[in-house]
């Protein structure tokens, strides 16, 4: 009495553990005056350990602890960082067991990604925020970089004729260095050669403004 009673040092030393047969089984006399808890001790409370009430009248069951909240919990800030080499190589990597350990010994301080360090960033690697309370955002996900290429002129074949066009130039490696690198410069059509109109060749354009395909004479 009161029911549910457990000492100052948490639930798990409630009446039940002092009645058990830890401490040779005189776990009341060693501690059983030691802790108040609730305005009482435990020779106070605890059948067990020869208090309580007998008469069936109890005092209201003892107040239920409010949860703790985490204490230094971590996170990672920004959430999801990544280095810039690449979405793999992020704080969970950098805490792992490559490098004997020590990943962020070796690469925490190098590499700067959404103006932090692993070494700032991660909680494995002493960073990150411990408060629990972010305010961090969310690392931002990269786009995707689209490159399209358009041979220009549209069309273009070189000055043998329409059968030696940009296809013909891709899909034709007689020679070591490939059908553009004996000839791309060669054979110039339409002010143009290969290796310069054909993607294939390393040429033609990527920002969508193209010269209309020749028409043959």
């Amino acid at each position: 009495n009161p029911v549910g009673w457990y000492d100052s040092a948490g639930p798990d030393i409630n009446c039940e553990y002092l009645g058990s047969v830890y401490f040779d089984g005189n776990t009341c006399g060693y501690f059983g005056d030691l802790i108040e808890n609730f305005g009482k001790t435990a020779n106070q409370a605890c059948c067990a350990c020869g208090g309580g009430i007998t008469n069936g009248t109890v005092n209201t069951p003892s107040p239920t602890p409010a949860p703790t909240p985490p204490q230094n919990e971590c996170i990672d800030n920004p959430v999801g960082w990544y280095d810039s080499a690449g979405p793999d190589i992020n704080c969970e990597y950098l805490g792992s067991v490559y490098f004997d350990g020590n990943t962020c010994g070796y690469f925490g301080d190098l590499i700067e990604n959404f103006g932090k360090t692993a070494n700032q960033a991660c909680c494995a690697c002493g960073g990150g925020i411990a408060n629990g309370t972010a305010t961090h955002t969310l690392a931002p996900t990269p786009v995707p970089t689209v490159t399209t290429c358009t041979d220009n002129p549209v069309g273009w074949y070189d000055r043998d004729g329409p059968f030696y066009n940009c296809a013909w130039y891709s899909e034709n490696e007689f020679f070591n260095d490939g059908t553009c690198g004996l000839s791309g410069d060669s054979y110039e059509n339409f002010n143009t050669t290969a290796n310069q109109a054909c993607c294939a060749c390393g040429g033609g354009t990527t920002d969508g403004t193209v010269t209309l395909s020749p028409t043959p004479a």
